[in-house]
């Protein structure tokens, strides 16, 4: 399963099926990978002010399915 469809099953199944995540997680995923690929890959990197929204972000929605695994435990 590529990035892609992680993505799309995140927002499927997580999001609108079984609203376990808000919309606002939607596009965390495919957001990061971006950030990820600008910073290995191109020249230009990624800012100092992107890499913290990055950081950010990940750390939020690592924390809400981390809640969310607990609620299931």
């Amino acid at each position: 399963m590529g990035h892609d469809q992680v993505q799309a099953q995140l927002n499927a199944q997580c999001i609108r099926r079984r609203k376990l995540l808000e919309a606002k997680h939607g596009p965390t995923l495919l957001y990061l990978l971006n950030h990820r690929r600008s910073a290995d890959y191109l020249p230009r990197g990624v800012s100092q002010k992107k890499a913290d929204e990055a950081l950010k972000r990940a750390t939020e929605f690592l924390e809400t399915i981390r809640s969310l695994v607990e609620e299931q435990a």
